[in-house]
């Protein structure tokens, strides 16, 4: 029965996707932060999961992509109850305070942190959302964590757009944590706490 587990577990996990977004917050008191997130979702059901994440803004045709900044209070439960029903994990690195000019190195560090967290988790896929430019510095960290041995040579990555609703999930994590984190509330982290079954909340400071 053991043996069989472990290989139940090793199959399960090779098929597990990352997908990855980010907050860049900025407290009143003008602290900045860079807040990266992964979430994991079963690459073999990711077609109705799309459709069901699609459905939340599916009544603004004209204006689909979810956004957790400019997003109201309905459209987040919605999209916090997607996290909820489809991600088996969430892991966030806050880096902080951030001056304005030091957010690309510490996204950097942060996506290198949660690189090593894939990896120890047998994670070899991975969506980021697309940020122009900045995607050549997000593939050099990939590139450098494969050739220290931190990540596998066969981990996959590829960058998305908006439009790809599954980005939205981490989106909305992201978010909730940005949230906690600059005092507009914790009350979306703390469901994401309860209803996700593994996560982990790493901090780098300079």
């Amino acid at each position: 029965m053991g043996q069989q587990t472990t290989m139940s577990r090793q199959r399960r996990v090779m098929t597990m996707l990352a997908l990855l977004d980010e907050s860049a917050p900025e407290t009143v008191q003008g602290v900045h932060y860079v807040i990266s997130t992964v979430v994991i979702v079963d690459d073999q059901e990711l077609a109705p999961v799309r459709a069901s994440v699609s459905a939340v803004t599916a009544d603004r045709p004209k204006h689909p992509v979810f956004h957790w900044s400019s997003e109201g209070v309905e459209k987040r439960e919605k999209m916090i109850d997607q996290v909820c029903s489809f991600c088996d994990g969430i892991y966030t690195v806050i880096h902080h305070p951030v001056k304005p000019k030091q957010q690309v190195a510490a996204r950097r560090a942060g996506l290198r942190v949660l690189l090593e967290i894939l990896a120890d988790n047998g994670i070899a896929t991975l969506w980021i959302e697309s940020r122009g430019a900045q995607d050549q510095a997000d593939r050099q960290v990939i590139l450098d964590a494969q050739r220290d041995g931190a990540l596998p040579a066969q981990f996959s990555y590829s960058f998305r757009t908006k439009s790809e609703s599954l980005l939205w999930l981490p989106d909305a994590a992201a978010g909730a944590q940005s949230d906690a984190e600059t005092g507009k509330g914790d009350q979306y982290a703390l469901r994401l706490q309860s209803g996700v079954a593994e996560g982990d909340v790493r901090r780098l400071n300079p």
